[in-house]
């Protein structure tokens, strides 16, 4: 083949020159880039500070970025501050210092629980209503079908306090007791006259407690000679009342007025057969309705159709009619303290729900429920011992 000219040699070479200097122009813009990107990131690195020691150990993290690495400087000084007054022993000063608590908080959340005596549930349903609307974020029922569902339900946590209208007897704290390794806590709440009703007609003027025995038991432990089961037997010769039988009424087993009256009546004696037993107030209104009736309930629930006999402790004792005036000084055969137990382990704080209710129930709303309810209220010395009780401080004065 024959070879091309020198002129054209020239020209295809400067040709391919020309080429070569265009595709350097082109490619340039991108090596000053990517050799731009580089500088700056070997900037970065230069000026981060680096930590010896103990930085070394840290895992590795993501490259930070500007928000993730400092996005307000002052806040981050100021993040520890929180934490260093919830634990410090003083209070830094503040330009608007809140009122000292001397309360648990308004703003509680929890779940309460009662069981337990139908006596003190009109007391603890004002109570409760006080209570919730002063903290309505605790939740706070109450199931009030007797003294002895309290301290089951205590023992097996279903309940955060047993309301008795009697103490817990031995073998209910034993039982509390095994089960959790310290006895329950009580605290008196109220007080409570539990009366001897007869219906508003009856001339009957007073008892004792050998003769109330002798009318409601078959032991006889009071030493009364004989069974009373008529009326002419207790003096009442009036023609409508000779030979006519005692008609008894009563409250049931579950009651803490049934385990009372046993006990401080009775001498923890044997109930007779034949006693017709309800809630305290149909109690009161069946012996209301029954002219030859008699029986026993919480002088809170006395009506206009019933009255209630002063009772004497011995034979031959002055009688003493229940009131205010002898609910304080022991002269009343039958005054009681009501009570509430709670599950607090020695040495450990309540629960500030708990506190809570417990500081309302003695402080002045809960002693105002007891007046409204028919009950006695407790002093503030009562209050505060039984704050003790609770680990809690005094009432304030």
């Amino acid at each position: 083949m024959k070879e091309p000219p020198t002129r054209v040699r020239v020209l295809i070479g400067l040709l391919g020159l020309v080429c070569l200097i265009l595709v350097g122009l082109a490619l340039r813009p991108r090596v000053e880039r990517h050799t731009g990107i580089l500088a700056r990131a070997s900037a970065v690195e230069s000026e981060t500070p680096t930590a010896a020691g103990p930085v070394a150990i840290d895992p590795p993290v993501a490259p930070p970025t500007a928000p993730l690495v400092r996005s307000d400087p002052e806040a981050e000084e100021e993040a520890p501050i929180e934490p260093a007054r919830a634990f410090s022993l003083e209070r830094p000063p503040e330009p608007e210092p809140e009122p000292e608590r001397t309360d648990p908080p308004a703003d509680l959340d929890g779940v309460l629980n009662i069981v337990g005596s139908e006596t003190m549930a009109g007391f603890l349903g004002l109570a409760i209503e006080g209570f919730q609307k002063a903290h309505p974020g605790v939740s706070v029922s109450s199931s009030m079908r007797g003294s002895v569902l309290g301290p089951p339900a205590l023992t097996e946590g279903v309940a955060q306090f047993a309301a008795m209208s009697r103490r817990m007897a031995d073998a209910e704290t034993s039982e509390f007791e095994r089960v959790h390794g310290y006895r329950p806590t009580a605290i008196v709440v109220a007080i409570d006259l539990l009366a001897v009703y007869v219906p508003i007609g009856n001339p009957l003027r007073s008892l004792d407690l050998p003769q109330l025995d002798a009318i409601f038991s078959t032991t006889r432990k009071m030493n009364h000679p004989e069974p009373l089961t008529r009326w002419d037997q207790l003096g009442l010769d009036e023609p409508a009342f000779r030979g006519r039988e005692i008609k008894l009424f009563g409250r049931s087993a579950h009651s803490g007025d049934f385990g009372f009256f046993r006990s401080a009546v009775l001498g923890k004696g044997d109930y007779r057969e034949g006693i017709t037993e309800g809630s305290p107030g149909g109690v009161v209104r069946a012996i209301g309705q029954e002219a030859f009736g008699i029986g026993y309930a919480s002088l809170s629930f006395a009506e206009a159709s019933v009255r209630a006999l002063p009772l004497a402790r011995r034979t031959g004792d002055e009688p003493v009619a229940p009131g205010a005036e002898r609910a304080y000084d022991g002269s009343y055969p039958l005054a009681r303290p009501l009570f509430l137990y709670l599950d607090l382990r020695p040495g450990e704080a309540l629960d500030d729900e708990r506190a809570a209710f417990v500081r309302w129930l003695l402080g002045q709303e809960g002693r105002d429920a007891a007046t409204r309810s028919g009950l006695f209220p407790i002093n503030d010395m009562v209050a505060n011992r039984m704050l003790s009780h609770c680990g809690l401080e005094p009432l304030p004065r």
